[in-house]
């Protein structure tokens, strides 16, 4: 039997790996708090992020509970030989799943460059009450059938699987099995963890487990076709797109060259008009959620675009 980690103070939690991106770590926990998700939040990482949790911890109102969780335990603990940093923080977040899930109702699984704008506690509840795994589609992906036609074996990118692999809702308690097999698959193939969940799921004949989200409200992939607007309710900001609430932005947004990048990529004049504001929406929401909210951290990078 796996041992937890640590007691739950709240119903569900959060599991991230950090590995340098604080001004993503940090928007997202501030977001979080901002938009009222009640929850225990599992930061892994190195000594630099448990000094982040511990002066964290110190604000008095912060409504995410914060837990360190040393991922050089975790690699002295479930060995991958071979495997280095970048697949550390891909798949460790699914044995940490596996490890603390049974003290959860629902655990919810993100990355590092991810933003928060939205309150998401009733998808907890549906992957707990349902059963489902609840996580989005993928805009850039194969269909079900081609997959099933084809088989897994040219899943191999992030352009290939039908599903994203996050953010990702589960109650582990029922599918402890399922995170066990995706960690461990992961050791003897060479593909990241978002090919490895949907293999998964075909392999373990999950499909109709999956409840899928609409990526362009969770992931947001196609973030330059269509116009995305900030707008106010109860006096907290949010953000629209088709005229439906945002939950998660995905991708470095706070990076001025990440923006420069994707921005100069697009090359339809509409688009160019709609991914510009898209990008500085971002980067502004990514400054505001560290500089602006509880856990304040140094900010000086600046776009133009």
């Amino acid at each position: 039997m796996v041992k937890t980690l640590t007691m739950p103070k709240n119903r569900y939690a959060v599991i991230m790996i950090a590995k340098g991106m604080r001004e993503g770590v940090n928007a997202f926990i501030n977001g979080l708090d901002y938009h009222d998700n009640i929850v225990d939040f599992y930061l892994v990482g190195g000594p630099d992020d448990q000094e982040y949790v511990e002066e964290a911890k110190k604000i008095q109102d912060l409504k995410v509970n914060l837990i360190f969780v040393d991922i050089n335990k975790l690699i002295e603990k479930y060995p991958a030989p071979g495997k280095r940093g970048g697949w550390h923080v891909r798949f460790f977040r699914y044995k940490v799943a596996e490890t603390i899930g049974r003290n959860y109702e629902a655990v919810l699984i993100v990355d590092a460059d991810m933003l928060c704008v939205n309150n998401f506690m009733k998808y907890f509840k549906v992957a707990h009450d349902t059963g489902f795994l609840v996580l989005p589609n993928n805009s850039w992906g194969s269909s079900i059938e081609k997959v099933q036609d084809i088989g897994i074996e040219f899943l191999k990118g992030a352009s290939s699987p039908p599903f994203h692999n996050m953010p990702l809702f589960i109650d582990c308690n029922k599918y402890e099995g399922f995170l066990h097999k995706v960690f461990e698959w992961g050791k003897v193939e060479d593909w990241g963890d978002m090919v490895q969940v949907s293999r998964t799921i075909f392999r373990e004949k999950l499909l109709d487990s999956v409840f899928p989200l609409p990526n362009n409200l969770w992931v947001v992939s196609s973030w330059y076709y269509d116009l995305i607007k900030p707008a106010m309710a109860h006096g907290k900001k949010y953000f629209v797109q088709a005229e439906e609430r945002i939950f998660t932005i995905h991708r470095r947004w706070w990076m001025p060259t990440v923006c420069t990048k994707f921005v100069g990529d697009i090359k339809e004049a509409d688009n160019l008009v709609r991914g510009k504001n898209n990008a500085r929406l971002f980067f502004d929401e990514y400054k505001r959620m560290n500089t602006s909210h509880k856990i304040k951290i140094p900010f000086d990078l600046k776009y133009d675009g």
